[in-house]
């Protein structure tokens, strides 16, 4: 019941659901147990869906340490957590190298996962490929992902979503703008039909819609979409969500380029603020940075540009 409102977005249901099957296995004496374990897994999941990433991370890495101490290796809630930690918080801290390999090693015995954690690795082993710039891998996982949905007879609709997500992602890196619009576009009327206008995935399908419009020059609808993000966004997500920085500065950019720089600077350094007060994650903190440099490169404020493009480098742990 909790994961189900965690997945519809219903925060406080979800808190109350899975905070309460957590305290019935630990008072029964189960707390080192898969089920109790995989309970700790879920409520660190919501953790990241409110923009909570301190707890997020605390409680996934603390439930996978114990879950290697406490479980048979082939134990499936313990391949979960590998999984989730590999794809969850080592990709969010620009740890690429290591989530690849550690999903690789995960995927080596997919048995020992369920359907669902299974297609979720090989997703986010394409994301940790896709950073590293490993196109052409990331494209084979995300394929993988589809017809791994293709074989369940129409259920996984979600993970089938997240993989045309990204590869409309490859298609943008690739300059393909018109085709990624075009994929992103579908992505986002499916979820509408599916789950509705305020469901979690909207939020990141617009922006990605938004940053594709730009690309294409049509700034004009660019900013519509950015306006009708904003508004959604703000009807699902706490006050002070680190997702907020990231749609703080893809409007802060998009104004830089329909030449309305003097309204951008203050939205980019009130998306550093909002990430500070919300101890986001390294992958926020170098993007908010990065797009602090390539600003001030822009202005021809070189020490500026320079000073941001050194804090971007220390976000993603490169010299």
């Amino acid at each position: 019941t909790g994961n189900l409102f965690r997945l519809l977005g219903e925060n406080e249901d979800a808190r109350h659901h899975l905070e309460r099957a957590h305290e019935i296995l630990v008072s029964a004496g189960y707390a080192e147990s898969s089920l109790a374990l995989g309970s700790l897994n879920d409520l660190a999941l919501l953790h990241e869906q409110l923009g909570d990433y301190d707890t997020f991370r605390a409680m996934m890495l603390d439930a996978r340490d114990r879950a290697r101490a406490a479980l048979p290796e082939d134990d499936q809630t313990r391949a979960l957590l590998e999984a989730n930690v590999a794809g969850q918080v080592l990709i969010r801290e620009n740890r690429y190298q290591e989530a690849a390999a550690a999903l690789e090693q995960v995927l080596e015995h997919p048995e020992r996962l369920d359907e669902d954690a299974r297609i979720t690795a090989v997703n986010n082993l394409g994301l940790a490929y896709a950073s590293l710039g490993h196109d052409d891998e990331a494209v084979t996982q995300y394929e993988r992902v589809l017809e791994m949905v293709e074989q369940r007879a129409g259920r996984g609709s979600g993970h089938r979503l997240g993989a045309l997500n990204n590869l409309a992602g490859i298609d943008m890196r690739a300059g393909r703008h018109e085709q990624a619009l075009e994929r992103y576009s579908g992505v986002l009327a499916e979820i509408e039909r599916r789950y509705g206008e305020l469901s979690p995935n909207v939020v990141v399908t617009l922006n990605n819609i938004a940053a594709a419009q730009e690309r294409l020059g049509r700034f004009d609808d660019a900013l519509l979409t950015r306006d009708d993000l904003s508004n959604r966004a703000e009807q699902m997500l706490p006050p002070g969500h680190p997702i907020f920085a990231r749609l703080m500065g893809g409007r802060a950019m998009l104004l830089h380029a329909m030449g309305r720089s003097e309204e951008a600077e203050p939205l980019l350094l009130e998306a550093r603020n909002l990430l500070e007060a919300a101890h986001a994650p390294p992958m926020l903190i170098a993007e908010n940075a990065d797009d602090l440099a390539t600003f001030y490169r822009a202005l021809g404020r070189v020490e500026d540009a320079d000073r941001w493009a050194r804090i971007a480098s220390e976000a993603q742990g490169t010299p």
